[in-house]
């Protein structure tokens, strides 16, 4: 049975596809996240607000390089957030920009 994924997606006042997730990223549902953010990567900027999940697995943290591969990639996932610290040891922030805070 897959996971609950929610994904929300809207566009940012300055042009970026901002998409949001909650819930878990795991082996059920990863290919629902990569295509969620390739479809919202196309302008070449994107922001993944991922504040609001409980669970990243390694085929979700295998997607977000690929996407910081191809794209200006920001990832939402503050202090607090239950995956900023796997964001901090697999080192994102190499290749992408990790925000505290999801911008306006």
């Amino acid at each position: 049975m897959p996971s609950d994924l929610r994904v929300e997606n809207r566009t940012l006042a300055d042009g970026r596809n901002r998409v949001g997730f909650s819930g878990e990223v795991d082996a059920t549902n990863v290919a629902r996240f990569r295509e969620s953010l390739a479809q919202a990567s196309s302008s070449g900027r994107v922001v993944a607000d991922l504040s609001n999940l409980t669970y990243l697995d390694s085929a979700g943290v295998e997607v977000l390089f690929d996407v910081a591969r191809r794209c200006a990639l920001a990832v939402v996932a503050g202090p607090e957030c239950v995956v900023r610290h796997l964001l901090d040891v697999v080192a994102l922030g190499a290749v992408a920009t990790v925000l505290d805070e999801a911008p306006a």
